[in-house]
């Protein structure tokens, strides 16, 4: 089995993770507010006290993730550029040598 990757194919993963990190932005306000509507809906319930931590955490790592996934979009970028600057840079070699 072999892998093909293009510098088109590295940026449309690029593209890929910006979607990922949009959909985590997307659904920690949803968390967040199920959170609220569990402490609502059980007032004196012990648990209460610890949703906040809950919330607390769930932003905390929805928020890494989110930052992790679009750095990782960058990097695919920066290698897509880095390649085809590469390319072109090991054409115009040949073209010069045997020109």
């Amino acid at each position: 089995m072999s892998v093909s990757v293009t510098p088109d194919w590295l940026r449309q993963r690029g593209g890929d993770c910006d979607r990922l990190a949009e959909q985590w932005t997307a659904q920690r306000a949803p968390g967040l507010a199920a959170c609220d509507a569990l402490g609502a809906a059980a007032p004196g319930w012990e648990f209460r006290g610890s949703l906040d931590q809950l919330a607390d955490r769930w932003e905390q790592l929805s928020k890494a993730v989110e930052q992790r996934t679009s750095e990782v979009g960058d990097k695919f970028r920066d290698t897509a550029g880095n390649w085809d600057h590469h390319e072109h840079g090991i054409g115009g070699f040949f073209r010069h040598l045997f020109n």
